[in-house]
């Protein structure tokens, strides 16, 4: 007897927020939200560390309900029942804000100086969102994560940045958005040696996505409270 098993695909992610199951499926750059508790009739059939064993799942049917909410899913690219390529079906996790950046206000020398790798910084952010597929652009941020070396991160320098960052964000025209502004950060941060996570948050009623930068507990480019009320989905 076939026994199911549902791996998540690997450009997807999930977190439970509040009464809500989200996922992000990066490929279509698209949210998918279901209640929750339909989402845990199919636990049991998921891979991961709350799943039936095999030999339990012989001598248990699944759900139809359950079925079709997981055939619904592998049509939508969220689960696969392939597991070359997956992962475990497991909630994102992140260590939780608790202190924010206190910025500074930068000299005008510091800002002159900046001012050159500020633009070229936008501009590739900007070239990102317009152009790049989304996808496209996580895995590229992705595989440059995973090159840089686990060092200190300089909390000082990155106040320093971070401070002339946001005196020179007034002279580049676009408006105010967290997806381009946390990755033009990003971006600026990485071109000055330092590299941030960037992490994806959602809440359930209503829904709502936002993006920031954080590094451990400190938030690079928010409010500890801000940033708090939403529920991580993705870290890059």
């Amino acid at each position: 007897m076939s026994v199911p098993t549902y791996f998540l695909a690997r450009q997807a992610h999930i977190c439970f927020a509040s009464r809500y199951c989200i996922a992000l499926d990066v490929a279509h750059d698209r949210y998918l939200s279901i209640p929750r508790a339909d989402f845990e009739d199919l636990t049991p059939w998921l891979s991961g560390p709350h799943s039936l064993s095999d030999d339990a799942r012989r001598h248990q049917a699944i759900p139809e309900a359950a079925a079709r909410l997981a055939q619904e899913f592998i049509e939508l690219g969220i689960l696969t029942k392939d597991h070359c390529g997956s992962k475990d079906v497991l909630p994102t996790s992140f260590t939780p804000a608790t202190e924010a950046l206190k910025t500074t206000t930068p000299c005008l020398t510091s800002l002159i100086l900046s001012a050159p790798s500020f633009l070229y910084s936008c501009s590739v952010a900007n070239r990102r969102l317009v152009h790049d597929p989304f996808a496209e652009t996580i895995h590229s941020l992705e595989k440059r994560a995973a090159s840089v070396k686990e060092i200190d991160f300089d909390i000082a320098r990155a106040t320093q940045l971070v401070s002339v960052f946001n005196g020179l964000r007034l002279f580049y025209p676009r408006p105010y958005l967290c997806l381009f502004d946390s990755l033009a950060l990003l971006e600026f941060l990485a071109h000055h040696g330092l590299s941030p996570k960037w992490i994806f948050g959602v809440r359930g009623e209503p829904f709502e996505a936002h993006c920031w930068l954080q590094t451990r507990e400190t938030v690079l480019n928010d409010t500890v409270e801000r940033a708090s009320s939403y529920y991580t989905i993705m870290t890059i």
